[in-house]
């Protein structure tokens, strides 16, 4: 296991400038993550729904969702199935993505290093997988303004397992569960209000 790590910034950066190609291959991508491919790709996933970028969060939180299965059941390599990998993105939309999420990420990299190791990798990255299905299916909802805490939560955590920074992981779990509490309050508010107006015109739920 390195001592210095590849930092989050510069991998993404490899990927962004690695090819001359006006289209990035996800089966070209798959390949080119490395050894630390789960972080890389809840990178990947989260980023478009922490920036946000709007229509994105329900394919992107099954895509989490797939990765988490993968962590949990102890895969060594991330696995995307053929229909994935056979998709391409323009090089173009994938940098710009890049570029827009850049600044935030080298921020958080400021405080990033490898530390508490115990809590980002081994059975921890089983149990954090656990907790990413979790957040994938929250990503999956139609919630107004209820995905992007659940974003930042899982980008914080695949910092923490891409530079082996076990205290950015736990501060992501606990953005997570701070996020989970706030998208709940959101779908009990929305619930009452909707059982609220029905009770208004007549109808009794």
């Amino acid at each position: 296991m390195p001592a210095s790590p590849e930092r989050t910034s510069e991998i993404l950066l490899r990927l962004a400038e690695d090819t001359a190609a006006e289209r990035i291959a996800m089966a070209d991508l798959a390949e080119r993550l490395g050894d630390r491919g789960f972080g890389v790709l809840l990178c990947l996933w989260a980023l478009p729904c922490a920036i946000p970028i709007p229509g994105l969060s329900t394919p992107l939180g099954l895509l989490i969702v797939l990765t988490g299965i993968q962590m949990i059941l102890g895969f060594a390599r991330p696995w995307l199935p053929g229909f994935i990998l056979s998709q391409s993105v323009a090089r173009a939309d994938f940098n710009r993505m890049i570029a827009k999420a850049l600044p935030h990420i080298a921020r958080l990299e400021r405080y990033c290093r490898p530390r508490w190791r115990f809590a980002a990798s081994g059975i921890a990255e089983r149990l954090l997988g656990v907790l990413m299905v979790g957040l994938g299916l929250v990503l999956t909802l139609p919630i107004l303004g209820g995905n992007l805490l659940p974003a930042i939560a899982i980008v914080i955590m695949a910092l923490g397992i891409i530079e082996y920074d076990g205290l950015a992981v736990l501060i992501g779990f606990i953005t997570s569960i701070i996020s989970v509490i706030v998208v709940g309050a959101i779908i009990g508010t929305a619930l009452a209000v909707f059982v609220g107006f029905f009770r208004a015109i007549g109808i009794d739920l």
